[in-house]
């Protein structure tokens, strides 16, 4: 006889552990959302790998002003700005320059783009949902 015991059990292992992995409760923000800040001088496309996300655009360039991106900060990440300064043509931004300062532009933001001083806003969801704008 053929033993059937060995192939079956290796299949069954590896399907389970692949999907709790993607699940939202292994990243590590706090609340309920997809927004991520980057760490200093690292563009969004980085920082949302690292919690297995992937960049969206369209969240972000809605937080893209003083509004909405000082809301956003303050309810996902409890920061606060001490100052807003348009920066015009930039790609970066929504971002936070220097810890504090919290720049938006006019420009549609990318996902590639660093800024050396700043901490980036980023949604990393593809559903705008995920990355709320009060």
């Amino acid at each position: 006889g053929r033993s059937r015991g060995t192939s079956p059990n290796t299949s069954p292992t590896t399907s389970p552990t692949t999907s709790p992995t993607t699940s939202p409760i292994t990243s590590p923000i706090t609340s309920p959302s997809s927004w991520v800040l980057s760490s200093i001088g690292q563009n969004c496309d980085d920082a949302c790998s690292s919690v297995m996300g992937v960049c969206n655009l369209n969240p972000m360039d809605l937080a893209n002003n003083e509004v909405n991106l000082g809301a956003v900060l303050l309810a996902q990440f409890g920061r606060n700005c001490a100052l807003f300064n348009e920066v015009p043509n930039s790609l970066s931004p929504p971002r936070i320059r220097n810890g504090n300062i919290c720049e938006f532009s006019t420009t549609v933001p990318t996902c590639g783009s660093p800024n050396i001083n700043s901490e980036r806003l980023c949604c990393c969801s593809m559903t705008d949902a995920n990355c709320p704008v009060p």
